[in-house]
């Protein structure tokens, strides 16, 4: 007979600090609660795992149950509780907050560990099949949790959203699952398939689907490999895993900004490191808010009145310009035509490599004056007017050659594609 074991004990870890200190919304914080939060307890605290009495009949952890040894093996590896460590360090940031709306929906703290096999606690972790962030949402799931995807951002990679849109997703999947493993099943496999399961095998129980093949192997995994690493965090002090020093928690509000700001610029305003609005706001694309809707800008609580009054006085408000590079372009080029500094360019688009630039790559150029979009080469080639008949052998790019133009110009005067295929005898229209 299976046996099982219930979390049900204080638990000692090393290095975690029960600080809620972060804030979906924009609140004043009391003075003596702040004080008491920004001063950190030992390292060493005691961190409480509570049984969910009201919410299962069930166990959560099947403590020795095959495919959970398995798991636990492996992330007691020295490897892997190295990785894990640097992963619960990830988590710092919003720790804190994912255990108050665990508390808050009154679902299993436990649940703090699905992001370490959704994605390693990364919010800019992609899966194969397009899911993204931490608890890895993909685009055709955010519907009705209010996460925005647009061309300035991409809000499953806002670790505060997602983890409430998380949370009540697996809340929903337990209250009509009444099943912990089942509910944990759903979230990976989505809650219509595994009730096609449980409906096929007349049977609604996790391991009876897993054993009889009525759960896809990457379901059947899931769930051993998140209650391994749920029996193992939840032992970190044994296993000396490290969850992050505390003291580095800092408080954040959330300020509604209604224009583009360069984040960039904020942060001189502020005498903030560079980056540093950036690691608070990772749904942004490029270093700038979006033009066309409010954004809940995320910066440390201690510059709100700061950034509210540079919005007053709109000493931070930019505009932009979004330019594709086209063949033969350069940021020198771009910074001459614009009035910017190559520099300023490199910031506003994270992660940009100014030495291999690849057409069609979109940019953002902060507008620092007036000034007609750049035409780059296109500049020098002059009116299509000519026409040239296709030969045998002829391409896009060995007529563009001939006659001292660009690939993209070409197609783009007669309405093709670069990688277009020409027939012999057709007519182009040539400079």
């Amino acid at each position: 007979m299976l046996s099982t074991t219930y979390l049900s004990a204080n638990y000692t870890i090393k290095g975690a600090s029960i600080l809620f200190c972060f804030f979906l919304f924009t609140v004043p914080v009391n003075a003596s609660i702040k004080k008491m939060l920004m001063s950190p307890n030992e390292n060493k605290i005691q961190f409480a795992y509570f049984e969910q009495l009201n919410f299962s009949n069930h166990k959560l952890i099947f403590s020795n149950h095959p495919s959970i040894q398995k798991f636990k093996a492996q992330y007691t590896s020295p490897e892997g509780l190295e990785y894990l460590s640097k992963v619960m360090q990830r988590s710092l940031l919003y720790r804190d907050f994912i255990l108050d709306l665990l508390d808050t929906y009154q679902i299993p703290k436990e649940l703090l560990f699905l992001p370490v096999i959704e994605s390693g606690y990364s919010e800019y972790a992609v899966s194969k099949s397009g899911a993204t962030g931490i608890w890895q949402f993909m685009e055709n799931s955010i519907s009705g949790y209010d996460i925005s995807i647009s061309e300035w951002l991409d809000e499953r990679r806002d670790p505060w959203k997602t983890s409430l849109a998380a949370v009540k997703k697996l809340a929903y999947n337990y209250s009509v699952l009444g099943d912990w493993a089942l509910a944990l099943a759903a979230y990976n496999a989505g809650l219509n398939a595994i009730k096609r399961s449980i409906s096929s095998a007349g049977k609604a129980d996790f391991w009876y689907l897993s054993a009889h093949g009525y759960l896809k192997t990457e379901t059947a995994q899931y769930v051993p490999k998140f209650l391994a690493i749920t029996e193992i965090l939840i032992q970190s002090q044994e296993f000396n895993i490290e969850w992050g020093n505390p003291k580095s928690v800092i408080q954040t509000e959330t300020v509604s900004v209604h224009k583009a700001i360069d984040l960039h610029l904020l942060e001189k305003e502020l005498s903030l490191s560079d980056g540093a609005l950036s690691i608070l706001n990772p749904a942004l694309k490029y270093s700038i808010t979006p033009p066309d809707q409010t954004y809940e800008l995320r910066v440390p609580s201690e510059y709100t009145s700061q950034v509210l009054n540079l919005l007053e006085k709109g000493t931070v408000l930019i505009s932009y310009y979004m330019y594709e590079i086209k063949s033969g372009d350069t940021l020198y080029a771009l910074s001459k035509h614009y009035g910017v500094s190559v520099q300023a360019i490199i910031q506003a688009n994270n992660g940009i490599n100014p030495n291999v630039l690849k057409i069609g790559q979109k940019l953002i150029i902060p507008a620092l004056k007036e000034v007609g979009m750049y035409m780059g080469n296109r500049e020098k080639i002059g009116i299509f007017t000519s026409r040239y008949t296709v030969k045998q052998g002829d391409t896009l790019w060995s007529i563009a050659l001939a006659h001292n133009t660009t690939v993209e110009n070409l197609a783009e005067q007669n309405k093709l594609s670069v990688s277009s295929i020409l027939k012999i005898g057709a007519v182009l229209l040539v400079p």
